[in-house]
């Protein structure tokens, strides 16, 4: 009898093609990729920690294929009445292991599951269904199924607290309301397999909810960079709509005038009304169009009259973890590692550089704020892109070290966002298509090159690297290459920043007033 796991149950779910693909072309599904990684280290992390909250129980090893060989295994350790960490069960046609089983009264079971996330999501309800369904196939009898996520509210003093960094939630009404789905959903799976080749299924928002497919490049390789997905500010489901009709491209989109957004016979907004465009969307359209930059000129030139001199341009990266890694931080809190600051004092001086990169495993935010105020200086203002997550990271940075509260009084009132330009619109290049991240910006309003080259190229990738030199196990020499790399990073995103100021003041400087260029 084939069993169908949770993961490949979840994925059938999320996309009839995936679940087919895994059976039947795995060689076509990549492996994991270093973000996806980094979830899965965590929620081991996350799991192991949660184990001691049950302690005395027994681990279900074996090879994660042989499943009649760890079903075995269950049946065996639960005689003993322990808790059970991985119990396989497996009956008509389902598969699954629980995180945590735990016996109670009568018999009974509870399932435990549990998760890196902070709430209670469906997917989890989902996941648990089979489980149960799986368990209780098998003979078992479950009292209960909980959900154990984190609890974000929690702040570490000493040691983690294991009891008060979980949350636990009864989900057992939810849990039975999705089990009388179990079996219908896992007939149609299996029907997919009586299949040679692999069963439509268009593109849609399930490619990304609740997770990102692993087929994702694949299907969607069709779609030229420039799609209506890519426009800011539109709703997916509309753009979605004009990809299924055949419009692929920004510039192919038509435009619905408010007064043509009707309503349905309902008397809701229908399809028309979800395809009006705004004006920052007709921005964005007709700069397809046309091949050529959206400028305001005076609203950008109000904005650049804000630069005085000296300029500071600064840029911070963070790291976040689930279980907080120092005192007096929460889960998911981001910490800051890392600066890099480029001062320029004067319209033709050359920039200055300082930086900032942590040395090792122990709270970096008190160093960080000392070396930061110790390069800023006092004058002129401090250009960050997208200034508010600088300044909350500085602000939970100086409440817990206080003693730089009044530096940061003062400080904190010379913040401008470099971001303000594009988020409004007072400067639009074709080339962003569709968005304001300063790495879309750099190339397109610089005409130069971006981040290419580098093998750190974005937060993400810098907070995983950082994490794992740090914390985890790594040559020397390993560790410095990463530093290096971390180092070269963070210091493009400044220098890009006066890449971009000379550009704007460059475009303002030409004075044609709010028109596409």
């Amino acid at each position: 009898m084939r069993l169908i796991s949770k993961s490949k149950y979840l994925a059938g779910l999320q996309c009839p093609k995936l679940f087919w693909t895994y059976y039947k072309k795995p060689e076509a599904v990549p492996p994991p990729g270093a973000a996806t990684q980094a979830i899965f280290d965590q929620g081991h992390e996350v799991g192991a920690l949660a184990k001691t909250l049950f302690p005395g129980g027994m681990e279900i090893e074996g090879e994660p294929w042989k499943f009649a060989d760890l079903m075995a295994r269950t049946r065996e350790a639960m005689k003993k009445r322990v808790p059970l960490y991985e119990a396989a069960f497996g009956a008509r046609h389902a598969f699954a292991r629980a995180d945590i089983l735990v016996p109670v009264e009568s018999e009974a079971w509870d399932i435990v599951e549990v998760k890196s996330g902070t709430e209670v999501k469906p997917v989890n309800i989902l996941d648990l269904s089979l489980q149960r369904f799986a368990a209780e196939s098998s003979g078992l009898k479950i009292r209960k199924c909980f959900l154990m996520h984190i609890d974000n509210t929690y702040v570490r003093r000493g040691p983690v607290e294991a009891d008060r960094l979980f949350a636990r939630e009864d989900v057992t009404a939810a849990v039975a309301g999705e089990m009388k789905n179990v079996e219908a959903n896992l007939r149609s799976m299996l029907a997919l397999l009586e299949r040679d080749s692999s069963p439509d299924a268009p593109i849609g928002p399930h490619c990304d909810d609740p997770f990102l497919c692993p087929l994702h490049d694949a299907c969607w390789a069709f779609l030229p960079v420039d799609n209506p997905l890519r426009v800011n500010g539109f709703s997916k489901e509309a753009a979605f709509h004009l990809i299924r009709g055949g419009i692929l491209k920004i510039g192919d989109m038509p435009v619905i005038e408010r007064k043509d957004a009707a309503e349905d016979s309902a008397g809701s907004p229908g399809l028309a009304a979800s395809l009006k465009i705004g004006k920052k969307q007709m921005i964005q359209i007709e700069a397809a169009r046309t091949g050529l930059p959206f400028v305001k000129t005076a609203e950008l030139r109000k904005f650049l009259e804000q630069l005085a001199y000296p300029r500071s341009y600064l840029d911070f990266e963070t790291f976040q973890t689930a279980v907080p890694a120092y005192d007096g931080t929460r889960p998911y809190q981001q910490v800051p590692f890392q600066f890099s600051l480029h001062i320029v004092a004067a319209p033709e001086a050359d920039p200055e550089h300082h930086s900032y990169l942590a040395a090792g495993d122990v709270d970096p935010r008190p160093e960080f704020l000392d070396r930061l105020r110790g390069c800023l200086g006092e004058f002129g203002p401090v250009i960050c892109y997208n200034a508010a997550f600088e300044r909350g990271i500085v602000e939970e940075a100086v409440a817990a070290a206080p003693a730089f509260k009044a530096w940061w009084k003062k400080t904190e009132k010379r913040f401008v966002d470099l971001l303000v330009p594009f988020r409004t619109f007072a400067f639009y290049h074709p080339a962003q298509i569709g968005s304001a991240s300063l790495k879309a910006v750099l190339p397109a309003v610089t005409g130069g090159p971006g981040y290419e080259g580098l093998e750190i190229c974005d937060g993400s990738r810098a907070a995983w690297e950082y994490r794992r030199i740090t914390f985890g196990r790594v040559e020397p020499d390993e560790r410095a290459r990463v530093r290096k790399q971390l180092e070269e990073y963070c210091g493009l995103d400044t220098e890009a920043m006066i890449r971009v100021v000379a550009a704007l003041e460059q475009e303002a400087g030409r004075g044609r007033g709010e028109s596409s260029s």
